[in-house]
């Protein structure tokens, strides 16, 4: 019997693969648990339309994220941390404060990984990967104050 899986099936299909299975198993395991059904073409006319959905869902959100790459490139943050007499640096620069800064620019929901805190004084360029195959860097600087 020929079924289009609605879900993943491990070591047997992914969601949205077509395979031709054994009856007993698509009618009583797969159909039943509602992880595949009967590919007639009713069922193959539904899969085309939320197939072409899918895909046309991932193309914009990689031309939002591509559009958002190049905003971050041209975009610098500004951000500043308390020094102490000797320079000691007093604070740090986390990823929680880069992306409410990208959320004052008008960049949301962009998924990106800070490896670890900024504690240093200056303007450096961090590598961002947005996922997708969509990398940038975003500059940031950093001045000291006393108090």
């Amino acid at each position: 019997m020929k079924v289009i899986f609605l879900k993943d099936v491990k070591g047997i299909a992914k969601r949205g693969d077509m395979k031709e299975v054994k009856d007993g198993y698509a009618r009583n395991s797969l159909i039943p648990q509602k992880l595949a059904v009967i590919a007639d073409e009713r069922a193959m006319a539904v899969f085309r339309t939320q197939k072409a959905q899918e895909e046309e869902m991932h193309r914009a959100h990689i031309t939002h994220l591509k559009e958002c790459a190049e905003k971050i490139k041209t975009l610098t943050l500004s951000f500043s941390l308390r020094v102490g007499e000797k320079g000691e640096v007093f604070g740090s620069i986390t990823e929680k404060n880069i992306k409410e800064a990208l959320i004052k620019n008008n960049i949301i929901d962009i998924p990106f990984h800070l490896p670890h805190a900024i504690k240093t004084i200056g303007t450096q360029k961090i590598p961002l990967d947005l996922g997708g195959g969509i990398a940038t860097t975003l500059t940031i600087q950093i001045t000291s104050f006393s108090e």
